[in-house]
């Protein structure tokens, strides 16, 4: 918390506007704040240039409205200061789950790399919503990550739920995780029990029709964040605001394919937490067990390589595969013109240090968390940008936790074992800050743009009043969104 506070702050505090953060902040997200704020509280929901909920812009629109004076002089800077806390409470709440499980050491890495990769880091430091969903997404596997979650529990879940689709409508794909809490909730399991995943199958469906009928609860309880999701899709006729419909719907199944690229880079950076049980077990497992072992890592080796070869995987920027990894997988061989060589070799290692991360962690977070990984990528399939940005924060989140529980319930064994455990996390870190200090310290200068290339509607329609005479930054009359 205090690294992300201590990168940021002198971001903020000298108004600095350069790269994709302040784009975003400068074209989409500050001006909808202020909008709104010039309104107050008379806001029109009907079209503005986010394309997100509204409620992380209404909550800074309000603070601009309580500023002394006009709320169209309201200070950029206080307004980036409060956005801020949400990247604050994010990282700390994740810092300090996995430091009750796995040690302050664990918890501080852990937390050093949500906060220092280049796109939780530039909602941070600039106007952009993108950490007030992650703390929201936090919050919501916090919740259902309790054990014995009762009926009370799932509504204050449903109430998360519902608070965080208001932020960003995408997040939506939370339901699934309190349903999947309620699932666990009706069975009668010693959640500690050391057990392989393969082997809870069983247990799992022991109670179907009471596990049913806790889902049902958890259903009603989710039923508010739909509500609200369908509102806003009738008032928008789509589930983006109109400006956006030409841009933004669509699906792109790539995204499963970088989840898989990124998976074997963070969970590789946690081999620490798995791999080390993982060869004890096989070692002192009978033949059967070492071939049930091998099969299942094998199967899903066999699982990453179909989702690097299934979907089509080269770089291609009106296909919404480009910045990010796309950028560096564009430097390696196309194989028969469609699948890239680096997803063909990075897939199969993230399905396989998922799974061992999985076999590491108890019962309960082991399928909340899966839960929360499927249910996620099926929603940001429903995206025509596959982009790093919308899945990297959370992939560190879900497999931060996986990690924590591993150590939670599998202490390390050896000298070489807790080495490993502070160097993976480690450099993990250091290559994400090493990324975005490059990133920002090579950024252009943000241009407020009077149109989008690949948006019909011109943004200058949809600015403040405020901006109309005096826009607030350098102009320009067209140009395109950094990568």
């Amino acid at each position: 918390m205090v690294g992300v506070a201590l990168g940021a702050l002198p971001l903020i505090l000298m108004g600095s506007m350069a790269g994709r953060g302040a784009f975003d902040q400068l074209n989409y997200h500050e001006p909808m704040i202020r909008r709104f704020a010039e309104a107050w509280p008379s806001v029109d929901l009907s079209n503005y240039l986010s394309a997100t909920t509204p409620l992380y812009h209404l909550l800074l629109a309000g603070l601009a409205v309580l500023q002394p004076g006009p709320a169209s002089e309201a200070s950029d800077t206080l307004l980036r200061l409060a956005g801020l806390v949400f990247a604050m409470l994010a990282v700390g709440g994740l810092g300090w789950w996995v430091s009750a499980r796995a040690g302050a050491i664990s918890g501080a890495l852990c937390g050093l790399a949500l906060g220092s990769g280049l796109y939780f880091f530039a909602s941070a430091a600039w106007l952009l919503p993108d950490d007030a969903g992650w703390a929201g997404v936090l919050l919501v596997l916090a919740l259902c990550l309790r054990p014995r979650l009762g009926v009370a529990g799932l509504f204050v879940a449903g109430l998360a739920v519902l608070l965080l689709v208001l932020v960003r409508q995408s997040h939506v794909w939370t339901a699934a995780i309190v349903w999947t809490a309620a699932w666990l909730s009706a069975l009668d399991w010693d959640e500690g029990e050391t057990t392989e995943p393969w082997e809870d199958i069983v247990p799992l469906l022991a109670r179907v029709p009471r596990s049913l009928g806790r889902v049902g609860v958890g259903v009603v309880a989710t039923v508010p964040a739909f509500a609200a999701v369908a509102w806003f899709h009738h008032h928008w006729g789509g589930f983006v605001p109109p400006v956006y419909h030409s841009y933004m719907q669509g699906a792109n199944p790539a995204v499963v394919s970088l989840i898989g690229l990124q998976l074997a880079i963070i969970g590789g950076a946690f081999a620490g937490f798995w791999l080390p049980s993982l060869v004890a077990a096989w070692h002192e497992a009978s033949g059967a067990r070492q071939a049930a072992l091998t099969g299942a890592f094998a199967c899903a080796a066999l699982v990453g390589l179909a989702i690097a070869l299934g979907p089509e995987t080269t770089w291609n920027k009106d296909e919404g595969r480009w910045s990010g990894y796309w950028n560096l997988t564009q430097k390696l061989p196309d194989v028969l013109g469609r699948t890239n060589l680096g997803f063909v070799v990075a897939c199969p290692v993230g399905c396989v240090a998922l799974l061992g991360l999985l076999r590491g962690a108890d019962r309960r977070t082991r399928w909340v968390v899966l839960g929360a990984l499927v249910s996620a990528a099926a929603a940001l399939t429903i995206n025509q940008n596959a982009w790093q940005r919308y899945q990297e924060p959370l992939l560190v989140i879900l497999l931060s936790l996986l990690a924590a529980s591993c150590a939670g319930w599998r202490p390390a064994g050896g000298t070489i074992e807790r080495v490993a455990r502070v160097v993976g996390p480690g450099l993990l870190v250091l290559m994400y800050v090493g990324i975005t200090a490059s990133s920002l310290s090579s950024a252009e200068p943000a241009v407020l743009l009077d149109r989008h290339p690949r948006v019909e509607e011109p943004l200058r329609d949809l600015w403040p009043p405020s901006w109309q005479d005096e826009p607030p930054a350098s102009w320009s009359g067209a140009g395109s969104q950094p990568e």
